[in-house]
């Protein structure tokens, strides 16, 4: 009869009822014939009766699960550990117990995916908030997940930190088209920084281009190092003839800035090809100078060579003389110095300064005997 009252009990709303009855069945028949019977009742009416906190809550989870595995209630038991694990935060631990959780009944237990899934984003958004990008990256790849807006900035940091481009360009994509506009120049800026990153540089123009054009009123702006993004553009696709209105705007921007002296080079090398002797010692001169300031020659002697070539095809002797005596200050390999003594007496010798022509000749033989300029060398003196 007890048992009968109690089994009844649990098909009602009064489950606190139902629980009194169970009890006081196993308190009279601990070791009853219904035992069993009324301790899967039991088990089974927890999960409507419980009032425990939430470290009794999980261990009776744990038991039931232990107990009743392929069973209903251990089923039952998964499915709550997860929900319970979820409301209190502890999203890794969702994700470590993942396997059993997708292996529930999707019929009966509807929203599985939907934990893993806030689980994830639970994990993701405390690794970006601690900085710890690989972390944030392995969960992305393995759950696809996208983040609202507000963890832009962190995700696409990570992901141009850890080379996962695709996903960086994603999210600067969906923000180009903000009414912010302070937004809009950051993401116009990160976009094009992605691009310049995967060598996409045909898409690098049309958005330097709108980017320039709502900063040029900011001369502090910190998107201003997209002039030289342009420029750079520019040489790898091989427009040169937009490469001078953009070495215009960045001496106009930076000055005579160390940064850009290869930028300069480039410039003067496109001058040296299409014999613009103008270019050439516009755009040579400034190099000379950023060396001479910062006492660094990363492009010596190519643009000195260059340079003297130019003034001596413009007969311009003095300026050649000039720009190849400093050369001998300046650390060379013995061909290129070969080479520069060779150059220094020739213009000597134009110069009908024979006595320093011969020295600078010797010169161009002792130090590579074996070299065209050498050879160059020997047969000026004997003329």
């Amino acid at each position: 009869l007890m048992k009968e009252r109690a089994m009844w009990l649990t098909h009602t709303d009064d489950k606190h009822k139902a629980l009194e009855a169970l009890n006081a069945y196993i308190e009279v028949y601990q070791y009853g014939m219904f035992e069993e019977m009324i301790e899967v009742a039991k088990d089974e009416l927890f999960f409507e009766t419980s009032d425990g906190n939430f470290t009794q809550k999980l261990k009776e989870y744990n038991s039931l699960i232990e107990d009743y595995q392929n069973d209903t209630i251990g089923d039952r038991a998964i499915y709550e550990k997860a929900k319970l694990l979820l409301a209190h935060d502890m999203y890794k631990d969702v994700l470590d117990f993942e396997e059993p959780i997708l292996s529930l009944d999707e019929d009966m237990y509807t929203d599985t995916s939907m934990i893993i899934e806030e689980s994830a984003i639970g994990v993701m958004k405390i690794a970006l908030e601690r900085k710890k990008c690989q972390e944030v990256l392995n969960i992305s790849n393995d759950y696809n997940i996208t983040l609202s807006n507000e963890w832009d900035d962190g995700v696409y940091q990570c992901s141009m930190l850890g080379a996962n481009f695709i996903i960086a360009k994603d999210i600067a994509q969906r923000n180009l088209n903000s009414k912010d506009i302070e937004l809009r120049k950051k993401w116009l800026f990160r976009y094009i920084q992605v691009d310049f990153e995967t060598g996409n540089y045909s898409e690098i123009i049309d958005a330097a281009k709108e980017l320039i054009t709502l900063i040029e009123d900011d001369k502090d702006s910190q998107y201003i190092q997209v002039h030289r993004m342009l420029f750079d553009a520019y040489q790898r696709l091989g427009e040169n003839e937009k490469l001078l209105d953009s070495i215009l705007s960045i001496q106009k921007i930076f000055g005579r800035d160390y940064k850009d002296i290869e930028r300069y080079v480039e410039v003067m090398s496109m001058g040296s090809k299409n014999k613009d002797n103008t270019l050439i010692i516009k755009y040579g001169e400034e190099v000379m100078k950023i060396q001479n300031a910062s006492s660094s020659y990363a492009q010596s002697p190519f643009v000195e060579f260059t340079l003297y070539q130019t003034y001596i095809n413009m007969e311009e002797l003095d300026k050649a003389l000039n720009i190849i005596k400093p050369l001998d200050d300046i650390e060379l390999n013995k061909l290129d110095r070969a080479r520069q003594k060779y150059f220094l007496g020739s213009v000597y010798s134009k110069l009908w300064r024979e006595e320093d022509a011969v020295k600078a000749y010797d010169k161009a033989i002792e130090s590579d005997p074996d070299s065209a300029w050498a050879k160059l060398a020997t047969s000026a003196k004997e003329i």
